[in-house]
């Protein structure tokens, strides 16, 4: 493989700039797997976030990157939601969440 496009793989710029961070890669995932429903009997169902992820990142992406293919954004002309907001907002309810079960848990310890 010429070193060159080893590189520019290597450095991640074959993905889209929000799956080049791990952190939000795994953020990314974790809001896929919470809200795009997949019906029961569906192999994909029983794939965990981190599977997915490796999978989809370090595997079918890096292939395809070495072949030439990347992802992009449509340029179609159409009101899309912000990939950024929406993983955002599935952060934010889930901080939210585990911060309620967190005070929940810590009134339940207190004596009566």
């Amino acid at each position: 493989m010429d070193a060159t496009l080893r590189k520019w793989r290597d450095d991640g710029k074959h993905l889209p700039e929000f799956l080049r961070d791990f952190h939000e890669a795994k953020d990314f995932f974790q809001a896929l797997k919470e809200f795009v429903e997949i019906d029961d009997g569906n192999p994909a169902k029983d794939i965990s976030a981190m599977t997915a992820q490796i999978y989809v990142v370090d595997v079918l992406l890096w292939y395809l990157a070495r072949h030439g293919y990347t992802l992009q954004r449509s340029r179609a002309r159409l009101e899309f939601d912000d990939i950024r907001e929406t993983v955002a907002a599935f952060v934010e309810e889930r901080r939210l969440a585990q911060e309620l079960m967190l005070k929940a848990d810590a009134r339940s310890d207190k004596p009566d």
